[in-house]
C-alpha cells in the first residue's frame, strides 16, 4: 500500500506543492481527494497519468524544468520506457501526432511514442470516412493540409489558397498572390474546381487557431452562405457546408502574463458574424477538451499501454477473451469498462492548466479520471469554483 500511495503523488510532488484554490478548502479538498484515492489503490491497480501539454510541459517555446523532472519520475532511468501508462493529451495540434511525439522527447528528455498523443484535431480522423471524396475547407496555422492528407481526406483547399484564387474577396487582405509569375496557385478553379458548382466545398474544418481572422472569418462566411460555392449562386436544393471546430478554448496559455484567445475565440467571432448576416444560428461541431471523444481516445491508449507492460488484472483477460493486440485490448476494454468490467488502473491522473477544458473534461469523463490543475504557469491562477479540480499544484515558471 505504501508503494501505491507514492506512485500516485509522483506528477504532483515534482510539479510543485498543492496550493490554495478558491479559498483554502479547495487546496484541502484537492490534498484530501488524493488521499483517498491513494488509500484505495492497489498494487494490481496502478496509476496511469494523461498530461495537458502548453501551461503544464512547457510555457510558450520554453519547456518547464519542473515538468521535466516530472515526467523523469514516470519514466525508466535512461528515459526510454514508461514505467506506468501515460499519454499526452491537448487542444493544440497543427502537426502529426508522430511529429508531437519527436517534439515532446526533444522538450522532456525522454521517449514519446505517437501512439501516446492525442492532439486537438486527433478525433476528427473519423471525419474521414463521411469526407474522404469530398472537397474540404481547412482552417489553423501548421501542416494543417499535410494533417488532413495523412487522416485520408483526399480533397483538401487551405484558405491562404481560397484567398489567392479569388483576391476580390478580401480586399484588405495584404498577400493576396498577385505577383506575376506565381506558380503555386491552387486547383480551386484551374483545374479540379473546388468550390464550384461542379465540386462545392462540403465541410469547413478549423484544426488550430487561425492567425489571419479577417481573412479566414470572410472567407469562411462566404463559404457557408453561398453553401459551398463562394462567388457563385447556389441552387436552393443545395445542401448546407457542415462546420467544424477541434477545440472550444476560449483562452490558453504562453509566456505572455495573461492568457491568449484561442480557438474557441475564433469560433465565437464566426458564429456572431454569421447569425448576424443570415438570420440563423451556425450549426457548428466542436472536438477537443472537454468534450468526451479526446477522453475516449487517451482510455483507448493507455489500456494498450496496459496491456504491454503486464498490468492488465488476470481478472480482467479473463472477462475480454481473445484479444490478440494492444489496440484489440484497448477498444474491447473501453467498451466493456461501461458494462461493469474493472479498469485496470486505480485512477487516470489529469494534469492540466485549464478549467474550462482539463479540469471539465476530467471531471466529466468519471472514474477513474481524477482532475489535477496546475497553476502559475498556464491559464488559471487557483482552482476555479465552477470547475474544481480535484487535486491542485502550483508551478514557479523560473523552477
Amino acid at each position: 500500500m505504501r508503494r501505491c500511495q507514492a506512485l500516485v503523488r509522483l506528477a504532483g510532488s515534482a510539479l510543485g506543492p498543492e496550493s490554495g484554490g478558491s479559498g483554502g478548502k479547495h487546496a484541502a479538498a484537492g490534498a484530501a481527494s488524493l488521499a483517498r484515492l491513494s488509500s484505495t489503490a492497489t498494487d494490481c491497480q496502478p496509476p496511469a497519468f494523461v498530461f495537458d501539454i502548453d501551461g503544464v510541459l512547457i510555457q510558450g517555446r520554453r519547456t518547464l524544468p519542473a515538468a521535466k523532472r516530472a515526467l523523469a519520475k514516470l519514466y525508466s532511468p535512461d528515459g526510454s520506457q514508461p514505467l506506468y501508462p501515460l499519454a499526452f493529451l491537448t487542444n493544440g495540434g497543427g502537426v502529426t501526432e508522430c511529429f508531437k511525439a519527436h517534439q515532446l522527447s526533444e522538450w522532456l528528455g525522454v521517449n514519446v511514442q505517437q501512439s501516446q498523443v492525442v492532439l486537438s484535431h486527433t478525433p476528427m480522423r473519423q471525419l474521414a470516412a463521411m469526407y474522404a471524396d469530398q472537397p474540404v475547407l481547412v482552417a489553423g496555422r501548421g501542416q494543417v493540409q499535410d494533417v488532413m492528407h495523412r487522416y485520408g481526406f483526399r480533397h483538401v483547399l487551405n484558405l491562404r489558397q481560397l484567398a489567392r484564387a479569388m483576391p476580390a474577396a478580401v480586399p484588405f487582405h495584404e498577400d493576396q498572390g498577385l505577383v506575376s509569375g506565381r506558380t503555386d496557385l491552387p486547383c480551386y478553379t484551374k483545374t479540379l474546381k473546388y468550390g464550384s458548382p461542379e465540386h462545392p466545398i462540403s465541410a469547413v474544418m478549423v484544426l488550430t487557431d487561425p492567425s489571419d481572422w479577417y481573412r479566414d472569418l470572410q472567407l469562411i462566411t462566404d463559404v457557408l452562405l453561398s453553401r459551398g460555392m463562394p462567388g457563385h449562386t447556389s441552387p436552393p436544393d443545395a445542401p448546407p457546408v457542415a462546420v467544424y471546430f477541434s477545440n472550444p478554448d476560449l483562452l490558453w496559455a504562453n509566456e505572455f502574463s495573461a492568457p491568449r484567445f484561442g480557438q474557441g475565440a475564433f469560433a465565437a467571432c464566426l458564429e456572431t458574424l454569421y447569425e448576424k448576416v443570415s438570420g440563423q444560428p451556425l450549426n457548428a461541431h466542436f472536438f477537443g477538451k472537454p468534450h468526451a471523444a479526446p477522453y475516449r481516445l487517451a482510455e483507448e491508449l493507455l489500456l494498450a499501454q496496459a496491456a504491454a507492460l503486464g498490468l492488465v488484472p488476470p481478472t480482467a483477460e479473463a472477462a475480454l477473451p481473445g484479444l490478440d493486440s494492444g489496440a484489440e485490448l484497448a477498444a474491447q476494454t473501453s467498451t466493456a469498462a461501461l458494462d461493469g468490467i474493472p479498469w485496470p488502473f486505480g485512477a487516470i491522473y489529469a494534469v492540466g492548466d485549464n478549467p474550462a477544458a482539463d479540469v471539465r473534461g476530467a471531471n466529466a469523463a468519471g472514474s477513474p479520471w481524477v482532475s489535477v490543475l496546475v497553476t502559475k504557469t498556464g491559464v488559471a491562477r487557483q482552482n476555479c469554483a465552477v470547475d474544481c479540480a480535484q487535486a491542485s499544484c502550483k508551478v514557479r515558471a523560473a523552477m
